[in-house]
């Protein structure tokens, strides 16, 4: 039968210890560096329609930065992040179009995606066409749904961070 001594027991404790102190590392990398991510953002619009598209810029910064070349890091080689747009008609009248696009996308100085501005809008051709019934109400009430999706990285309020997304203190 083996006597264990202090200093197995230490030796013990110091090697779990490592193997845990790893793990915590490995899940703040996982939580701040680069991966695959998702912002959403969602805004209420409203307005008149006439004979002419009526529309606005909406500026979107991001609480994350889309690196800009991510190399072969991603399973996609799309050269920008990717935008999903999507309205909720809470009121308008009937045959009136809503639309949105990218108009511009903002970057940093590295050419890493920071924010996105959408031109939305609404059109009601009928008003446009001889003889259309013109509906009584012309005013509308949109909620505009935006997702950008890509590689990224959160942004550190308290500075910049190393590549793996953790302060680097030479342990």
């Amino acid at each position: 039968m083996l006597i264990r001594s202090d200093i197995q027991r230490s030796i013990g404790a110091m090697t779990i210890g490592l193997h845990q102190q790893i793990k915590r590392r490995e899940k703040l990398k996982a939580h701040y560096g680069l991966r695959e991510r998702e912002q959403q953002a969602q805004f209420l619009y409203s307005g008149t329609c006439g004979t002419l598209p009526a529309e606005g810029l909406i500026t979107i910064p991001f609480n994350v930065i889309f690196v800009g070349d991510p190399g072969m890091q991603r399973d996609s080689q799309l050269d920008r992040p990717i935008i999903r747009i999507a309205h909720d008609v809470l009121h308008g009248p009937a045959g009136m179009i809503p639309y949105a696009y990218v108009s511009s996308w903002q970057t940093d100085v590295n050419y890493n995606y920071t924010g996105v501005v959408i031109n939305a809008g609404v059109h009601l051709p009928a008003l446009s066409v001889a003889g259309a019934t013109v509906p009584s109400d012309l005013t509308y009430k949109i909620l505009l749904h935006v997702a950008v999706q890509g590689w990224c990285c959160l942004v550190d309020a308290d500075g910049p961070l190393d590549a793996g997304g953790i302060q680097d203190d030479g342990s």
